[in-house]
């Protein structure tokens, strides 16, 4: 996807989520109007600004955002208001309402593809043309905000310096009691503007010469000391903070509203700050001066950068009101405010937080060499970016596995899955093809150039334009030998696809493939799991659970194995993995392998459960236990027994998984017990700590508790 549309998605995520501070502080400013100070009600919307402008936000149970997120992945929740984050993108939510059937045969011809062109390119169109209008939008306001800044800044120029030595020792006095050490001149002319304070840098205040001939000393005092104020408060910094935020945000009404409350109200906190300063004393005297300089000047004459000492009527009154009412110390943060906001802060300026249903990694696989797993579901899930998926397939073939990598921002990883389809029949595999999707992929071109290289030994490579649904990509054939390789390569809204056969699949099968590609939806990911693969790799607690559901035992998950050793991957297995399967019904019986190691390298150990359905009694019955050979045949070794905490175990002589087969010496040890209708085993190969010492540990160790692994 262009970077300009990525921005725009960004910028409509966070003015959404910013639109729900945003009502949530007029709503607290409302409802509690007489009991909120005018600093708090200013600091409120400051929380608002930085909510706009910041990308990254941490994750936190107490967000407000929790609210509509409400724990769901976003493929189950369609769009949420979910600010940007390193996870990925979750812009793309529409997911194909009319059910396809994921293996229907081939259709003779294709079906007719006016709607679903029109649909897919909708979207795309789109979004092209909004992040078009946002950006201009965004430029004219750019130009605009800069020139008045220029304007104001020139200004300057055609006012006369103040010389008036009673003026200069206003400002003087001013400045001391507020505490502000640089120089602040002053600037009079004969413009009609309220006076105002400007200058980020290089701050001067402007007095109309009107005025200042007409007001008193006291009165001007009132004026200043207010300018002063907002200098003194960082006040110009909000201001141009707030204008910047307008100038991203300009399509937002709610931005529009916040900016003039927040500009209301950092006016009437102005007024209490001065008059915490002066003193309850002044209160009278300087409303009254508020009110004398609305006689002189319009709600309309003034601009969008300076600070103005006077406003609008309706607002005038409310800073009136504020004056009437003023008490010393209102101005100072209260402990209960300071609360409040910290409050508000840690709900708005966080996003939803991790439940405590959220998988917990449990070993570093997909972060850095990709899960692989045996449904598309779990791949989905975690791939951490939305993709589409061929939704029909050539006849005969089925889901086989996925492997999926993350984004990680860290890294620079974009993230990617490869999802491999297969056929069967009762000898087996007979046919196969691979599919991949990559989040910003590295571009058409390169990924031609990366085929082109891996197919050095074709004959002739011939690239064509992809014409398909009007998507932008190339098709490559790759004539190896006596048979021809197909690959498709396209970009649909920001994701790279690309889809691989060899001789088996023609044109037309990957043609309709590609005009079938659609979100995943639940009945995809039920027809997508393949019961065939021997082993499902664990990482993490998602996939533990399944584990413990799928072979039906209470599991011992141990993540922190005896002395120095610890659990490093995990796999849910077929028996063939625990011992030589008595028939086809014992073959698809599951088991846990855990494997555990002290460090990389070194030898260790697996710890293996499964459901006992009489296998160690068969063991112990036999004297002897079976495990499969390289050649599939069986591996018979002899067993005896010792006992450990006062439990049966037995124990093999020492073996090579290969028996006969085997071109080394034997070199690992099995240990068989039973507890609660679980049959366990260690399957040894160290000799550095006594093997009845792990079988006791294992004996001892509580079962899996997924919310406290240890």
């Amino acid at each position: 996807m262009h970077y300009l549309q990525l921005l725009f998605l960004w910028v409509v995520e966070s003015s959404l989520a910013a639109s729900v501070v945003i009502l949530l502080v007029l709503a607290v400013q409302t409802i509690f109007r007489r009991y909120i100070s005018p600093r708090l009600s200013h600091l409120l919307w400051l929380i608002v600004l930085i909510r706009l402008l910041v990308p990254v936000f941490p994750d936190s149970p107490v967000s407000i955002f929790n609210l509509f997120s409400n724990g769901q992945n976003v493929s189950e929740s369609g769009m949420v208001i979910r600010p940007f984050t390193n996870i990925g993108m979750n812009h793309f939510q529409a997911l194909d309402k009319q059910p396809v059937p994921l293996n229907p045969s081939i259709p003779e011809k294709f079906p007719s593809l006016e709607t679903n062109e029109a649909s897919m390119s909708l979207t795309a169109v789109g979004l092209k043309l909004f992040s078009a209008v946002w950006f201009l939008g965004t430029l004219v306001l750019s130009v605009y905000l800069g020139l008045v800044l220029w304007k104001t800044s020139r200004q300057r120029r055609l006012y006369d310096r103040v010389t008036d030595s009673d003026i200069i020792s206003i400002v003087t006095q001013c400045r001391e009691k507020l505490g502000i050490k640089q120089s602040v001149p002053v600037y009079t002319g004969k413009y009609k503007k309220s006076p105002y304070l400007s200058g980020l840098i290089d701050p001067w205040i402007y007095l109309p010469e009107e005025l200042n001939n007409q007001l008193g000393a006291n009165q001007l005092t009132h004026i200043i000391f207010h300018e002063l104020a907002h200098l003194k408060r960082k006040d110009m910094m909000w201001n141009l903070i707030g204008g910047l935020v307008l100038t991203i945000h300009w399509f937002n009404p709610l931005v529009w509203v916040c900016l003039k409350q927040m500009r209301d109200n950092r006016e009437i906190a102005c007024d209490a700050y001065t008059l915490e300063i002066l003193g309850e004393t002044e209160a009278v005297p300087y409303g009254m001066t508020m009110i004398e300089c609305l006689q002189y000047y319009s709600s309309k004459e003034r601009t969008l950068s300076p600070l103005h000492f006077s406003n609008n009527l309706n607002h005038m009154k409310r800073r009136i009101n504020m004056i009437k009412r003023f008490k010393k110390g209102s101005y100072r943060l209260s402990a209960l405010a300071i609360v409040t906001a910290l409050i508000i802060g840690g709900a708005t300026l966080t996003n939803a937080g991790t439940t405590k249903n959220e998988d917990q990694l449990l070993f570093g696989a997909t972060i850095f060499g990709g899960g692989q797993y045996a449904n598309l579901e779990k791949g989905v899930k975690v791939s951490g970016f939305k993709y589409k998926v061929p939704a029909i397939l050539p006849e005969g073939y089925k889901f086989d596995h996925i492997i999926a990598r993350p984004p990680i921002e860290l890294y620079s990883q974009e993230g990617n899955v490869s999802i491999r389809f297969s056929k069967r029949d009762a000898t087996g595999e007979i046919g196969s093809f691979h599919f991949s999707a990559i989040l910003d992929g590295p571009g058409i071109e390169a990924a031609y150039a990366k085929v082109k290289k891996g197919d050095e030994r074709a004959r002739e490579i011939v690239e064509e334009p992809l014409i398909a649904r009007g998507l932008d990509g190339i098709k490559v054939t790759s004539y190896i030998y006596d048979w021809e390789k197909l690959t498709y390569i396209w970009k649909d809204q920001g994701i790279q696809y690309q889809l691989e056969s060899s001789a088996e699949l023609a044109d037309q099968d990957m043609l309709v493939m590609i005009h079938s590609m659609k979100y995943p939806d639940k009945e995809m990911f039920e027809a997508s799991i393949n019961p065939y693969m021997i082993t499902e790799n664990i990482y993490d607690t998602d996939d533990l659970r399944r584990a413990s559901e799928s072979i039906g035992i209470n599991l011992k998950f141990p993540v922190q194995g005896p002395g120095k050793f610890k659990a490093v991957t995990a796999d849910e297995s077929k028996k063939i993995n625990f011992s030589y399967p008595v028939d086809e019904d014992d073959y698809w019986s599951k088991a846990l392998v855990i494997n555990y190691r002290k460090t990389k390298g070194e030898p260790g150990f697996l710890f293996k459960q499964i459901e006992n359905n009489n296998i160690f009694e068969m063991i112990e019955a036999e004297g002897e236990v079976s495990f499969i050979r390289m050649d599939m045949e069986k591996n018979t070794i002899p067993v005896f027994s010792i006992e450990v905490n006062g439990k049966k175990v037995l124990v093999t002589e020492k073996y090579h998984a290969d028996g006969m087969l085997a071109t080394s010496p034997p070199y690992k040890t099995s240990y068989f017990w039973k507890e609660n209708n679980v049959c366990y085993q260690l399957e040894s190969y160290q000799d550095d700590m006594a093997d009845e010492e792990i079988v006791s540990f294992f004996m001892n160790a509580d079962y899996m508790d997924i919310k406290n692994l240890h």
